[in-house]
């Protein structure tokens, strides 16, 4: 984790634009998370007659996509709250003691 903090600009301006990509890049794959579970869900209802097998061939490839996408996004997820610091908002405040 050192190293990574270390690759990290010292300016608040470079940082607050690596923090804005970040955020566009994760809303971006949360996107791509919706259209792919909406093309799943459609894939699902087509599922009848003749042509089946090929959907489930399809529906199984968008499947994997998915998960592939999925834990993409949460580990990154997972290493933006290791790197960033918790903004003030999101601080936990101190909690009170009960007097004796």
């Amino acid at each position: 984790m050192a190293s990574a903090s270390a690759d990290l600009p010292d300016d608040v301006a470079t940082l607050q634009a690596l923090l804005i990509a970040a955020r566009a890049q994760s809303a971006a794959h949360l996107l791509m998370i919706e259209k792919l579970k909406a093309q799943l869900a459609k894939l699902r209802r087509m599922q009848f007659g003749q042509s089946s097998e090929k959907l489930d061939a399809a529906i199984h490839q968008l499947e994997l996509a998915l998960e592939d996408v999925e834990e993409g996004t949460a580990a990154r997820t997972v290493l933006e709250r290791a790197v960033m610091p918790a903004t003030p908002d999101a601080r936990q405040h101190p909690v009170r003691r009960p007097l004796p």
